[in-house]
């Protein structure tokens, strides 16, 4: 369907809020880390923001989940 349509660099995977839907913009580790748990602030070098509602995103455990989750609705989503 993605390779049909042609939507590949129509969309962006993970590029929206998931509580408001607005477009995430990265942010400065530092500025991050102050507000995520400790262990993500070990973990973790790459963080976005949602400049709408103030969410943080970063690429945690469930991040591969959602990857299969999409892969297996959508097999031509990731472009592999």
């Amino acid at each position: 369907m993605v390779v049909r349509f042609r939507l590949g660099p129509a969309y962006r995977l993970f590029g929206r809020c998931m509580r408001c839907n607005g477009l995430l913009e990265p942010i400065a580790p530092a500025a991050a880390r102050i507000r995520v748990p400790p262990r993500v602030a070990l973990e973790q070098t790459e963080f976005q923001h949602c400049p709408a509602c103030d969410s943080l995103y970063w690429r945690g455990s469930h991040h591969a989940r959602m990857l299969r989750l999409i892969e297996a609705v959508v097999p031509d989503a990731l472009g592999r």
